[in-house]
């Protein structure tokens, strides 16, 4: 029979056992979902999902405006943090999402431009705004424009090397590539399924444009006010068929796909082709749009007309110009509010 002595001693053991397996129990808890979970960021783009809280290839962190969240380093390639941010704040999740992607650079009318877009975009809601400045870092004065829209978005700096340029042309630098190839890259990170639209930020729109937009299921193409020289373009669609069988252009009209790059529109689930589709600054000077297009399908018969069968012009390819000869004139030794007001001008 055990002494007093050995059943105690036998209960100390016994209870250190407990012990040590249930410290064991709690790490394997903790660590094999954090291991997951760093091996599905680490894995790449996540293919897109209709749910809001679990698209994309994103570290998620709240905040009193919403959720904001960065791309992991393997999107952002060493670039500081500083050079993207996103937020979710006012997303609709009832409608289909558009990428609104706006490349944008500095110059006298951006803030106007800018300004004027984002009210559009606020009367359209469901869209996932993606500003991408031609800049080192992003400007605080158009992340305070982002903000003030109420707009989910992201924003994002991508340089143009200024020793980028189009094709064969030397004059012509690479404007707008890298910027709409950084926003497909972040298109892929949020994950949601949705439709892409690249809308520059000095043309006008009207806001039927948006559910037509909605109605993308593959690569849609319409018509776009003031393209190519003439009042319009578009495409001609055959009625027997219901597909695009021409396109009335006025400027290459021998390009495979003669559009603005405001006429096109498409479904995020083509961003998964292999190898993916991305501008590329060796094609010519403005072949962007045709090449592009020559990426997503085979033929024009496999491109959807939208807006009305393509007879409605909901977007105006048109350029904002300062009123006066030369630069504006400052007023910064005169206005004592002149810090306070010129960021938003």
């Amino acid at each position: 029979m055990a002494t007093i002595q050995e059943l105690s001693r036998r209960r100390r053991n016994s209870s250190g056992s407990v012990d040590l397996l249930t410290a064991c129990r709690v790490i394997l808890t903790i660590a094999v979902p954090l291991l997951v979970v760093t091996i599905w960021l680490e894995s790449g783009i996540t293919p897109f999902s209709d749910s809001l809280s679990g698209g994309g290839n994103t570290t998620m962190t709240s905040s009193d405006k919403g959720f904001t969240f960065t791309l992991p380093p393997k999107i952002i390639d060493g670039v500081s943090v500083r050079n993207h941010f996103q937020s979710r704040a006012g997303f609709n999740s009832t409608q289909t999402l558009i990428y609104f992607i706006t490349p944008t650079y500095k110059r006298v009318t951006q803030m106007a431009d800018l300004t004027r877009l984002s009210n559009t975009l606020a009367l359209a809601q469901g869209i996932y705004w993606i500003v991408i400045e031609d800049a080192d870092m992003c400007s605080q004065r158009i992340r305070d424009l982002l903000d003030r829209s109420g707009l989910p978005y992201a924003h994002v700096a991508e340089k143009t090397s200024p020793n980028s340029v189009m094709g064969k042309d030397e004059d012509t630098v690479a404007k707008g590539v890298k910027q709409r190839n950084r926003a497909l890259d972040v298109t892929e990170s949020v994950g949601i399924t949705g439709v892409v639209y690249f809308g520059d930020d000095d043309n006008a729109y009207d806001v039927r444009l948006f559910p037509g937009l909605r109605e993308t299921t593959g690569v849609g193409v319409f018509g776009v006010g003031y393209a190519g020289g003439g009042t319009y373009e578009r495409c001609v669609v055959d009625k027997a068929t219901g597909k695009v069988s021409s396109f009335l252009s006025m400027w290459e009209s021998n390009r495979a796909y003669p559009i603005d790059m405001g006429a096109l529109a498409f479904h995020t689930s083509v961003l998964q082709k292999d190898p993916k589709p991305r501008f590329s600054s060796e094609w010519d000077r403005g072949y962007l749009e045709t090449k592009f297009v020559g990426l997503l399908v085979n033929s024009k018969e496999e491109l959807q007309p939208l807006m009305d069968n393509c007879t409605g012009i909901y977007v105006w390819h048109v350029k904002t110009v300062y009123p006066y000869d030369g630069d504006p004139l400052s007023l910064k030794d005169r206005d004592p509010e002149f810090k306070k007001i010129l960021p938003t001008v």
